[in-house]
């Protein structure tokens, strides 16, 4: 269950009830409270209401729990890690190959990773891609994003695909950061 619990009297906020139908794997507080949930659900039944309203694997949501009507990037697979920069641009990872923002008429493929603008459009600018699932990012403060997985390659975009095994960095426009190789022989589920 995916409830909200009060700071100061740490009792449940009732009101606060999203409800989403499958696992939630990450949540990053956003712009203006809002609050970006990613997982492997695909609908919300938000506060009692009695129909479900699809939000596949990725949604955001209002400070009062309701969803943000205008925010749909619809992943096709499950959605493990988020970042938000600076300047409030959503970073998501996971196993998904397809987003499918509700301002485009066909999914786009990103290949594990992508990002999102502040209204949840996709960055069409931005474009890393793995192998294999990411289930760990973590965002530099220069901006550099690096990733954890169990993929052993990446690429960007015009870029021919790189040996990484389970970790990597990309710079802040997307493009692979070739200087970086820790050389990992296991999975990265955390950074």
């Amino acid at each position: 269950e995916f409830r909200r619990v009060l700071f100061r009297s740490g009792s449940l906020d009732a009101t606060f009830d999203p409800n989403p139908n499958g696992v939630v794997l990450a949540l990053a507080q956003h712009v203006e409270n809002k609050i970006v949930v990613a997982g492997g659900f695909t609908s919300f039944q938000e506060n009692g209401k009695s129909a479900a309203t699809t939000r596949n694997r990725i949604a955001r949501l209002n400070p009062s729990g309701t969803l943000d009507s205008e925010f749909n990037p619809n992943a096709n697979n499950a959605v493990a890690a988020l970042a938000i920069q600076r300047d409030g641009k959503i970073v998501l990872a996971g196993s998904f190959t397809t987003l499918q923002p509700l301002t485009d008429s066909l999914p786009a493929n990103r290949e594990r990773i992508g990002r999102l603008n502040v209204d949840g459009t996709l960055d069409s600018e931005f474009y890393p891609n793995a192998n294999a699932p990411i289930s760990a990012l973590l965002l530099q403060p220069d901006g550099a994003l690096v990733i954890g997985g169990s993929f052993n390659s990446v690429w960007g975009r015009g870029s021919a695909s790189a040996t990484r095994n389970y970790v990597a960095r990309f710079l802040p426009d997307g493009s692979f950061d070739s200087s970086f190789n820790p050389g990992l022989n296991a999975q990265v589920n955390a950074l």
